[in-house]
């Protein structure tokens, strides 16, 4: 285990400058730095938000499925992006399914809520 800590801050200013190469790369030099699983998941699930924000929607799937379950924080966190790539594709029984995982787990969730007041007015629209 190192004793250097991960730069979250840096890896957010990155991500939000738009250049995918950069960002997963200096999420990937932080992944041995990772000194528990959470943390590790969480670093995947940047990952994958990355390629979600390039429309990268296969990869962004993948990466989910690699930091899946480690905790009820990260599967929340996991479904909501997983429940946005289905929005996005138009898959929306899907996005209904993640949205649903999420309340199992945290009833009260407001992103959950927020998420399934935008699929409701999507399916009653189309």
């Amino acid at each position: 285990m190192s004793s250097t800590k991960i730069d979250y801050d840096s890896i957010d200013r990155i991500i939000s400058t738009g250049e995918k190469e950069q960002s997963l790369w200096e999420i990937q030099k932080s992944l041995p730095l990772a000194s528990t699983t959470a943390e590790k998941s969480n670093l995947i699930l940047l990952q994958a938000w990355v390629f979600y924000l390039n429309e990268d929607y296969d990869m962004a799937h993948q990466y989910l499925d690699k930091a899946y379950g480690h905790n009820d924080t990260i599967t929340i966190r996991i479904n909501l992006v997983r429940g946005l790539l289905y929005f996005k594709q138009g898959k929306l029984m899907n996005c209904y399914d993640s949205i649903q995982s999420i309340l199992r787990i945290d009833p009260d969730s407001d992103d959950a809520k927020k998420m399934l007041k935008i699929f409701r007015q999507k399916t009653t629209v189309s």
